[in-house]
This record gives structure tokens, sequence and C-alpha cells, in this order.
């Protein structure tokens, strides 16, 4: 068996989709979700997802996209972050067949 991990972090804010990964000739542009009914579920397009191989690659990930996450001052919070974030790990497994020849 062989293992595959990847991450996506995004942020929803006023109602549009943000990478948070993206690199910053990209940071400003909003992605789409979509429906793949091939696959039967939504996805979100043009998503950056880097490998990753271990727990620190994840909290780098995560340290990266905070910085970039828009947030505002309310009366309530000086730190608001208006916003919705969602950070996505995406692992696959594929069984590895000997090859007795």
């Amino acid at each position: 068996e062989e293992y595959h991990a990847q991450a996506s972090y995004v942020q929803i804010y006023q109602e549009k989709i943000l990478d948070l990964l993206a690199p910053k000739s990209r940071q400003d542009e909003y992605l789409q979700l979509r429906e793949d009914r091939a696959a039967g579920m939504w996805v979100i397009s043009k998503v950056q997802r880097p490998t990753v191989h271990r727990p620190e690659d994840v909290h780098m990930l995560l340290k990266e996209g905070m910085k970039k996450r828009k947030t505002a001052e309310t009366r309530a919070n000086a730190q608001s972050s208006r916003s919705h974030s969602v950070f996505m790990l995406y692992v696959t497994k594929r069984d590895m067949i000997e090859n007795n020849t």
C-alpha cells in the first residue's frame, strides 16, 4: 500500500472563495465551487493542493494561510475574521501489486 496526502486551505469571505495557499500572483482570484458529477462530489476549481509528508508540513500550511486571511475590526472583536476558513486534507491510498516475474 502507498499513501499520498495533499492539503488545501480556502476562505469564504463575502460569499466568495479565496485560496489561502495560492501564490501571490493569484492571491485575489476568486475560485468557483462546482459539482463534479463523475466523482459524485462538489469541488473547488483551481485550488492549490500541495503535497504534505509530515505533520510539520500541515502546520506550515496552516500558518501560511492564516497570514492571508482577511480580517476587519468590529465593535465586539478587534480582529474579527468576518469569514469562514476550511482546511482540507486529501489522503489517497494506492494498492501496490507485486510483480513476481
